[in-house]
């Protein structure tokens, strides 16, 4: 994310970029975001820009947002640096059902509002895209943009959100789980595959079989980081014995059920490489992770279907 926003490595240290992120489920995605809303209202952006901060988080549906997510985990951030810290503690205004939240008080003397004035908003659009339209933020969140119907149409119309033509005044970052069924996944794969084309931050891509670096792709989290017992108390990875211990529920699940779909979904839930994660896990009795090797191949290698 601060890659993104004051450039770094991948973009020749450019930044004013946006950001998005696939990864395994349980790998702490609305955690962090939460964490930086809940910085963003208590201290502001940074040390030159501290007061009227604001932030937007939008998903699909409300469920999204408020059940184990983003928000639930935001209001207990700030909840505990009122209980435990000297920071900033008052409110003006926070609101469940209007998914609202402002920091400071009123003036016992003027009646004025005062404080830092940041604020935190959030917004299930549902089928109306226009929704958060207009609503000008200093950071732009999505949540499970995997399952977001018409993402791409979201994102476009809430860009000027954050960015007026070459001027990025924010980010929009998103958020998503792979192995997602349906056409709900298309915008998330198209951002996957094309970042560059919507001002988004890009990583060589890596992580597939065979990719070597040749494509661009988004920041991608794999099943074998922080996995299980596999990592020490500095957050380092065993990564040989996370991807052991993963193939091991792999094989037994491959020779011990009679459902070949079960062990697609394994492998999209606990994705190793981006194709397994953006793989279709639903309605199909064929090899998809073989098929989506040899598509990775022919793509990779121009000169792949020569001799057929």
């Amino acid at each position: 994310m601060n890659q993104a926003v004051t450039g770094g490595i991948y973009d020749n240290f450019k930044g004013a970029k946006h950001g998005c992120e696939i990864a395994k489920r349980g790998a702490s995605k609305s955690y962090s975001l939460a964490a930086v809303l809940a910085k963003m209202f208590i201290l502001g952006k940074h040390q030159f820009a501290r007061k009227k901060i604001k932030s937007l988080v939008v998903a699909y549906g409300k469920e999204f947002l408020t059940k184990d997510a983003i928000i639930n985990k935001f209001i207990d951030g700030i909840n505990h640096c009122a209980e435990n810290t000297q920071f900033p503690s008052k409110r003006l205004k926070e609101s469940m059902s209007e998914m609202t939240w402002q920091s400071g008080f009123i003036d016992k003397d003027t009646g004025r509002p005062k404080g830092s004035l940041n604020e935190v908003l959030a917004v299930a659009i549902k089928d109306d895209p226009d929704k958060p339209r207009g609503k000008r933020s200093d950071r732009m969140f999505y949540e499970e943009f995997g399952t977001f119907p018409k993402f791409l149409d979201v994102w476009q119309t809430c860009l000027p959100n954050v960015q007026i033509e070459d001027i990025v005044s924010g980010m929009a970052y998103a958020i998503g789980t792979g192995g997602t069924p349906g056409s709900d996944f298309n915008g998330a794969l198209e951002m996957l595959l094309h970042p560059d084309g919507y001002n988004v931050y890009s990583l060589p891509n890596f992580w597939d079989k065979g990719a070597n670096g040749q494509k661009r792709t988004i920041f991608f989290f794999p099943g074998y980081i922080n996995s299980g017992d596999y990592y020490n108390e500095d957050g380092v990875s065993d990564v040989i014995a996370a991807l052991i211990s993963e193939i091991r529920h792999r094989i037994n699940l491959k020779y011990n059920s009679s459902d070949p779909l079960q062990l697609t979904r394994r492998k999209a839930e606990t994705a190793f490489t981006i194709q397994d994660a953006i793989m279709k896990r639903d309605g199909s009795l064929y090899p998809t992770d073989k098929l989506n090797d040899v598509i990775n191949e022919i793509n990779l290698n121009p000169k792949y279907t020569n001799d057929m």
